[in-house]
């Protein structure tokens, strides 16, 4: 598996950090500088979380609107800065919600309203279908009917000789 994690996770990560850090929740990562190492703690911070994020799911593109989604729920419930096992746990039920609402949906969606026209079309089709199967089954199981039926012979030894070297 790839360690480094995609720049769509990286973004997503940082754009829901950072909107933490504006709402200046308890207890937040430092804005200020690390000695020697350019950045504040508050980017050390956010390189750490999608250090540790990223292996720990199957994350995909398709988990973008979830992980936005858990870090705008975060405020909503709590008023401290997030642990990353805070964070995943809000994440999962986040996506959880989303997956029954979804099977939801999909359940009360209508049933098609066809045509009288449609409707005799599809029965038809369904009437082809079953004689077809039946044709099928019959030459399969009972070989002396359907050969006397298709050659319109009237009694099994009449089918018989039609089948044998004389008959061809």
């Amino acid at each position: 598996m790839n360690k480094q994690a995609p720049q769509w996770f990286r973004i997503e990560i940082n754009r829901g950090l950072g909107r933490l850090r504006a709402l200046k929740l308890r207890n937040p990562p430092s804005g200020d500088q690390i000695p020697g190492m350019g950045m504040s703690v508050a980017d050390a911070n956010t390189i750490e979380w999608v250090k540790v994020l990223w292996p720990s799911r199957g994350w995909s593109e398709r988990s973008a609107p979830f992980i936005a989604e858990a870090f705008e729920e975060w405020p909503r419930r709590n008023a401290d800065w997030p642990t990353i096992a805070e964070f995943l746990q809000l994440f999962d039920e986040v996506r959880e919600h989303a997956r029954r609402d979804e099977a939801r949906q999909q359940a009360s969606l209508p049933l098609p309203v066809r045509t009288p026209e449609e409707q005799e079309l599809i029965e038809a089709a369904r009437e082809r279908c079953l004689a077809a199967i039946g044709n099928m089954h019959r030459r399969m199981f009972s070989p002396t009917e359907a050969a006397k039926q298709d050659a319109g012979v009237s009694s099994p030894a009449e089918a018989a000789y039609l089948r044998s070297p004389e008959g061809l």
